[in-house]
């Protein structure tokens, strides 16, 4: 049951994640629009991303990230359980969502 929950949490997730993505591709703009992490991404967050195999807009069907990248409001960047970063996505807890990560290749 607590895989089924984490599995349906997770596609809600990625959906939410690429929906985002492509309403930033369109020029939409909300008041609380994600960071575009594509665009700002510093050269340790670019490293981490290629080192965990992460992505800013989610992963294909059966590919469930075990890890995050979060931004701290002191711009500090760290790799984190999915679980924490999921805390983050809504709100729960502090930090911005940069990407989900897959793990170390």
């Amino acid at each position: 049951m607590v895989t089924v929950l984490r599995r349906s949490l997770t596609v809600a997730a990625l959906g939410m994640l690429v929906g985002f993505g492509g309403l930033s591709g369109l020029g939409v703009t909300t008041p609380d629009a994600p960071l575009d992490p594509l665009v700002a991404l510093d050269p340790g967050e670019a490293r981490l991303m290629a080192e965990h195999q992460c992505s800013a807009t989610g992963f294909g069907d059966g590919m469930v990230p075990s890890q995050a990248i979060l931004r701290q409001e002191d711009g500090t960047t760290e790799l984190v359980s999915f679980d924490r970063g999921w805390a983050s996505f809504t709100g729960d807890a502090p930090g911005t969502l940069v990407a989900v990560c897959l793990g170390a290749r």
